[in-house]
């Protein structure tokens, strides 16, 4: 083995009291999705849009997109959603300073992550805490801090037919939306309380 020592696993942890559940800021009644991470290529971005044009080209339901961030694709992606007639539904709103971030994903209905690769998933726990369903592609951390089914939806790595089918399942199920949204909400608080957590840590390096 590595070592003997006894091995502690303590997760990344948010400010329960900054990323709080509110009600949604905005007035009118489209359904909003939105993706807050860096504007790069294994965030798949692209492929949201994709499936995004697909949905709007079958008439499913009504929606827009909030894209947080900025990034090397920032410019094919603002092509790429002209190109599907996205052009009105979607708003790139550049990068946004984290201080604001909670005041931000009181825009969104859904967040949307799906991520090619992906670390530890903090964008999601983020959401979870402001009691967003959140709908993420089965990699990396994102694996981890999704209950899939019960805290939100996860989908194939880069599968376009699998994320509009989850997009429509949960866009069209209010109902779902809240449950998943206050499952997330008491996952995050169970475990992944910035103060709890770094008590844990203290303890651990004192002993």
């Amino acid at each position: 083995a590595y070592t003997d020592k006894k091995i502690e696993v303590v997760p990344f942890g948010v400010d329960l009291s900054v990323f709080t559940p509110q009600s949604r800021a905005k007035g009118q009644q489209v359904l909003t999705f939105g993706c807050a991470k860096l504007l790069e290529k294994n965030y798949g971005q692209a492929l949201l849009l994709r499936a995004l044009g697909r949905i709007k080209r079958e008439g499913r339901f009504a929606f827009r997109l909030l894209l947080v961030g900025d990034g090397s694709q920032r410019e094919l992606l603002t092509c790429q959603s002209e190109a599907l007639g996205l052009g009105d539904d979607v708003v790139f709103m550049g990068a946004i300073n984290h201080a604001r971030m909670a005041e931000v994903l009181k825009d969104f209905d859904i967040a949307v992550y799906p991520s090619e690769a992906e670390s530890f998933g903090v964008s999601a726990v983020e959401a979870g805490a402001c009691g967003l369903p959140v709908i993420a592609t089965r990699v990396g951390g994102l694996r981890e801090v999704i209950d899939d089914g019960v805290t939100g939806l996860l989908v194939t790595p880069k599968s376009e037919e699998d994320l509009v089918d989850k997009l429509s399942h949960l866009a069209t199920d209010p109902n779902l939306q809240k449950r998943l949204g206050n499952a997330a909400r008491a996952r995050v608080e169970r475990l992944y309380d910035w103060r709890e957590n770094v008590a844990r840590m203290v303890e651990i390096y004192g002993e």
